[in-house]
């Protein structure tokens, strides 16, 4: 992937946030809601930004 990467002249890397390991799978739990018909996406999109705003307050203190 390192050769793909490195012949894009206009991208460049940059470090994953600091939680990522939190949020990616909080945001694959919502969404897998979405795709299994268990909630709508605007009722699954509320839910996740109550528990993501959770994980990114945490950042801040």
């Amino acid at each position: 992937m390192s050769i793909f990467w490195e012949s894009l002249d206009y991208a460049a890397l940059v470090t994953s946030p600091i939680n990522f390991n939190i949020v990616d799978p909080l945001m694959q739990r919502w969404y897998a809601k979405i795709w299994n018909g268990e909630m709508s996406v605007e009722e699954a999109l509320a839910g996740a930004d109550v528990e993501l705003q959770a994980e990114m307050d945490k950042l801040k203190g």
